[in-house]
């Protein structure tokens, strides 16, 4: 059908006569109609352009990664119809799919001076009322949410008087219906919208309301007015340098203060990664942080002639290699923990233990005699009858009470404690390992360790409190900034 209709600009010879139109100036004028725009909401874009949906129309931005750019990420390529078909000549299916577009020939590459992917032109309805306003609006409702003052702006919006050029709402906003009707209902709302979000400042003066709120209240009430402005300077007819400017200023303003709707714009699965990546990375800051500060300290109280670079290495290699030696579970710490347990839980003598052999090796002679055959597979009947045979020495030798159930769990949960508390490194035992390496490696004596102990607990208090009031913060607005994209 869209072919049909615009088979004459598919048609049209730029390089013939053209076509003589009547203007409004009474004079004839030779034009060249060309397809230069093309106006919809994304969903139509992306038919238009024939790409993937969540793909960029312009660019070959890589699916999944914020849509956008900012100074932390690069220009991606733009998108180029010249390439693409040359890619469907050569049948290079996959890359097409990974750069996020149909494998089919777009009817709108055969138009003359026609690039479909620059066709998409903003426009007032589709870009601004549902999209950054309404998205704005969503989630400043949940932001009054938060705030307990949603009813509050409720009754104000519901309560504006009747008044020429004014649009009166009877029922709240989030109340009214879905579709893009809601267009004109959003236009006639930004015009009282900075007066309706009065609530949001006035409940900063409460008592019990804390420096960061009132703070955060201001930076909400300041992206709301700049949003009005911009949306009401957008609507004019004519454009000149100065509303160019005005208009540029403004946008600066929502992008320095909307950030303050971050935990509303995130969604469940945003905040989860967040919270991860924030649990993850600040362990390894912190740790980086003090280790920072004792390498500091080190040099500062014992000297850089006793701590060099190569006796830091010689250290860590110590260090690194008593932890290792510590932390094994050696085939004899399995014999010991084994022989203290058997004596402890099942009361194992060695006097039961000969028993226990003598028995074993009674009850073993009679399966060779019944089986006739040593077969040792674990599905043999040697193997299951062999196993029967230890049970029956163990009972007779050990006594049955010592050899239930319950008590060879309890052998084997035991067992497994011991292995944990023989291969654990405490922060006692890294203690000791560096109060000795300390003295035999930097020449460090027992009361600079005892001053530097001392200090380096002043330090590390004063680090945390640092850290839990700005560090952790700083860290989780750079994660913000990767996890959630404005």
């Amino acid at each position: 059908m869209v072919g049909t209709v615009l088979s004459p600009l598919r048609n049209l010879d730029i390089t013939g006569p053209g076509l003589k139109w009547d203007c409004a100036d009474g004079f004839q004028r030779k034009c060249y109609p060309l397809l230069a725009a093309w106006f919809g909401d994304y969903p139509e874009q992306v038919v238009v352009a024939q790409v993937s949906y969540g793909s960029c129309l312009m660019c070959e931005i890589p699916e999944g990664a914020p849509m956008g750019h900012s100074t932390f990420r690069p220009l991606d390529n733009l998108r180029d119809q010249h390439v693409y078909l040359e890619l469907l000549d050569k049948t290079n299916i996959d890359v097409l799919h990974t750069l996020g577009v149909h494998p089919i020939r777009n009817q709108f590459w055969q138009y003359p001076l026609c690039n479909v992917y620059r066709l998409w032109q903003p426009d007032e309805l589709h870009q601004l009322l549902l999209g950054s306003v309404k998205d704005l609006l969503h989630w400043l409702f949940k932001y009054l949410k938060a705030r307990n003052v949603k009813d509050q702006f409720d009754n104000r919006f519901t309560s504006v008087r009747r008044y020429p050029g004014l649009q009166h709402f009877s029922k709240p906003f989030d109340s009214m219906k879905r579709g893009s009707g809601q267009g004109c209902e959003i236009r006639g709302m930004i015009k009282t919208l900075a007066v309706n979000c009065t609530p949001i400042p006035d409940s900063s003066q409460d008592a019990g309301k804390t420096a960061a709120e009132t703070r955060f209240d201001v930076m909400v009430m300041g992206a709301v007015r700049a949003l009005c402005e911009f949306s009401l300077l957008v609507s004019q007819q004519n454009h000149s340098d100065l509303s160019l400017a005005a208009l540029n200023d403004v946008l600066k303003q929502i992008s320095k203060k909307k950030g303050t709707f971050r935990d509303q714009k995130m969604s469940k699965s945003a905040k989860a990664q967040l919270d991860d990546s924030l649990a993850r990375e600040s362990h390894h800051l912190r740790e980086q942080k003090i280790h920072k500060i004792c390498a500091a300290m080190d040099v500062q109280l014992y000297g850089a002639e006793k701590i060099t670079t190569s006796k830091r290495r010689q250290f860590h290699v110590r260090l690194n290699g008593a932890r290792q030696v510590a932390t094994i579970w050696s085939d004899a710490d399995w014999q010991r923990a084994t022989e203290r347990l058997v004596r402890e839980i099942h009361q194992v003598t060695p006097a039961k233990c000969k028993l226990f052999d003598t028995s074993f090796k009674h009850h073993e002679r009679q399966l060779l005699q019944e089986v006739r055959t040593k077969a040792t597979g674990p599905r043999s009947i040697f193997a299951k009858k062999h196993a029967q045979k230890m049970t029956t020495a163990e009972e007779e030798a050990y006594g049955a009470v010592n050899m239930t159930a319950d008590k060879c769990v309890q052998f084997q949960a035991c067992l497994s404690d011991a292995e944990i508390d023989a291969t654990t490194w405490s922060i006692a035992d890294t203690d000791r390992v560096v109060n000795q390496l300390g003295r035999g490696i930097h020449g460090i004596t027992l009361k600079d360790q005892m001053q530097f102990t001392k200090e380096f607990s002043i330090r590390l208090v004063m680090f945390e409190a640092w850290w839990q009031a700005i560090g952790i913060q700083e860290l989780r607005k750079t994660i913000e900034q990767h996890v959630i994209h404005f």
